[in-house]
């Protein structure tokens, strides 16, 4: 019953985007080797209660080589080093909705050399699943498409076997998901959050995301979240 969305809610999920990226923007803004994840998270978070958020929905900070083994937790007391992706998961809420959005920064250029391959590969993926969304598409075929281009850049061994998106609402996360094999349809004002991330066990910098807010159109996708469109280097 929650997965369309009126005008009203779908306002509120928007405004809840633009205040979200507007703190991790004035958070890079401010970054510098030595800050704490949670200086950082505070930065941020102060930019959203400026702005009128109601509150925090969620805010992970990890920066650490391996920080995608710990999602959607942090910040932490860790000191943020040059070379480091620093992954930045959540957001606000205004008036009860929330926004979930993932972005990255560096301080100077990637350690891992193949990070920034990888991460804009991410990216055209999620662009992908934007572009595959619509009225009457089954919920596969946005993660098909993203998976095409993940398979075509060389980072196939990377897909999960699991969702690579959610729908947004009162909740972060809300039915649909984006899951690989789903026959559920699309529909009209739903709300996705479309996330294609990437997982290597032996290798956690190669385990990165990118996710964006979109709204369905009659014909396509709105995208409720633009802003910060790549890997911020600082």
């Amino acid at each position: 019953m929650r997965s369309c969305k009126s005008e009203a809610e779908i306002e509120c999920l928007r405004r809840a985007a633009a205040i979200t990226l507007a703190g991790y923007r004035e958070g890079f803004q401010s970054l510098k080797e030595g800050m704490t994840e949670k200086e950082l998270a505070a930065v941020i978070v102060s930019k959203w209660l400026a702005l009128g958020a109601d509150g925090i929905a969620f805010l992970g900070i990890a920066s650490a080589p391996d920080g995608a083994r710990y999602a959607h937790v942090g910040p932490g007391d860790r000191s943020i080093r040059k070379g480091e992706v620093v992954n930045i998961d959540g957001g606000c809420m205004v008036r009860g909705y929330c926004a979930d959005l993932f972005r990255m920064a560096c301080l100077g250029e990637p350690n891992n050399r193949d990070e920034k391959r990888l991460i804009r590969c991410i990216i055209e993926a999620k662009d992908a699943m934007i572009g595959a969304i619509r009225p009457g598409a089954l919920v596969h075929e946005p993660f098909d498409a993203a998976e095409k281009v993940i398979q075509k850049g060389g980072f196939g061994h990377l897909v999960p076997d699991t969702t690579w998106g959610h729908g947004l609402g009162l909740d972060i996360h809300e039915l649909p998901t984006l899951t690989k094999g789903s026959l559920s349809e699309i529909e009209e004002n739903m709300v996705f959050c479309v996330e294609p991330w990437t997982m290597d066990y032996s290798d956690w910098s190669m385990a990165r995301n990118f996710e964006d807010a979109v709204r369905v159109t009659p014909s396509g996708a709105e995208l409720l979240s633009p802003g910060l469109n790549d890997l911020v280097i600082l």
